[in-house]
């Protein structure tokens, strides 16, 4: 204990040159030290990974960027230049054994790379074998910004191969990542606004509301709002208004407002409107009611709810939820439980009636297996004979 005291103490008084010099010997080529060199630009651009046409970010032009060959004992000189039009961006070299200084986490280790500019990491490989590079900004990542890293051992390959090739998977969506899909925060333990606020904080932002007109504000970051630094209003900070319309500017599987509300059902035929909310206030009014849908799901790992969310839009209620139970099922058992939520709540009208009546549009989906979708379909199949034209007037109030 009393070595590890004098080594902190020994750094303290240290001069800030010589704390200086020690990081330039970790980001400077030794002499006769083989250097390679990357430029990467990341940049936006138009690409069809799922089969139409969308905005993505790029690395050199394509997805995923370039493979970066070294090989162990390389000094690495990498230029990172963003030439996106208003967001900041950043490189992290995962996996890799790097100066604390190089490691390209924003606000973090590294300070993040502005529009406009450059940054240049160097470091010496230390290591070999097969690592990854990604942005750590927002959720640049997602919309393209990754690529792969290759390191040779000092000595040359040790297993012999006829072809060497590098996979890389990653999956896509044309829906935004940054504002849509599910949070998979929700449910870490401690879970509360604040949480919320920090997610919304990293949403790129789309405007701001001034003198009855939009001023665009696309990819900005709220947090230099915060700050005065917005450069569409520089010196401006902003209004609790401000903060309200930019809450509306996100997407997610559940949106926290005023009121939490459920984005998965955001529409469907008008004898639906009503049966939306009781369901939700079954649940979530009763105690009772909250433990037992909690039982059914509370062992559904984040990447088995989103498989589940990923597969109802194409087999609707036949999809699988983990355990091997169909939704079908799960929907059995949830309208039990929202049922006997909504009863045991015992809200009557002047009729004596109680809102379980509004669930019997759902109870009527369960007991068939089709929802209003797969009814659609069958109509313009059938009677509609093709004709989309056919839903506005039929299913329009």
């Amino acid at each position: 204990m009393k070595s590890f005291l004098l080594t902190i103490y020994a750094v303290l008084l240290m001069p800030a040159s010589v704390l200086a010099c020690e990081t330039c010997k970790l980001t400077k080529p030794a002499p006769g030290q083989r250097v390679v060199e990357y430029d990467l630009r990341i940049a936006e651009g138009r690409q069809s990974p799922a089969g139409k046409p969308v905005r993505v970010l790029t690395i050199n032009g394509g997805i995923p960027g370039p493979t970066l060959r070294f090989r162990e004992g390389d000094f690495a000189r990498i230029r990172v230049h963003n030439d996106l039009p208003n967001e900041t961006t950043s490189t992290h070299w995962h996996g890799l054994l790097v100066p604390n200084n190089q490691d390209g986490v924003p606000h973090v280790t590294t300070p993040p790379i502005l529009p406009g500019t450059t940054h240049t990491f160097g470091f010496t490989l230390r290591q070999s074998g097969t690592y990854w590079y990604h942005s750590h900004t927002h959720l640049q990542e997602q919309s393209g910004v990754y690529g792969s890293i290759v390191v040779e051992p000092r000595g040359g390959e040790r297993v012999e191969a006829d072809r060497e090739q590098v996979l890389l998977f990653s999956d896509w969506t044309d829906t935004d990542p940054h504002r849509t899909g599910m949070l998979p925060f929700v449910f870490d333990d401690g879970f509360g606004y604040e949480r919320y606020a920090d997610y919304m904080l990293d949403v790129p932002m789309y405007f701001v509301f001034r003198d009855g007109g939009y001023v665009d504000a696309a990819g900005l970051d709220f947090k230099d709002f915060l700050t005065g630094n917005l450069s569409v209003r520089p010196g401006e900070k902003p209004t609790k208004d401000d903060w309200n319309d930019h809450l509306s500017t996100a997407f997610p599987e559940v949106r926290l407002k005023s009121f939490l509300e459920m984005r998965g059902a955001d529409g469907g035929p008008w004898n639906t409107i009503c049966a939306l909310p009781a369901f939700w206030v079954g649940i979530l009014y009763d105690q009772t009611a909250l433990d037992a849908a909690w039982d059914l799901v509370k062992h559904w790992s984040i990447e088995e709810q989103q498989q589940l969310r990923d597969d109802v839009p194409r087999l609707a209620l036949d999809a699988r939820a983990p355990g091997g139970k169909s939704l079908h099922e799960i929907a059995r058992e949830v309208m039990k439980i929202a049922d006997a939520g909504l009863k045991s709540r015992a809200r009557l009208n002047g009729a004596g009636d109680s809102e379980q009546s509004f669930l019997n549009p759902l109870h009527d989906i369960v007991a068939s297996g089709k929802v209003p979708a797969q009814r659609l379909l069958d109509r313009y199949h059938g009677e509609w004979n093709g004709d989309l034209s056919r839903i506005y007037g039929e299913m329009s109030f």
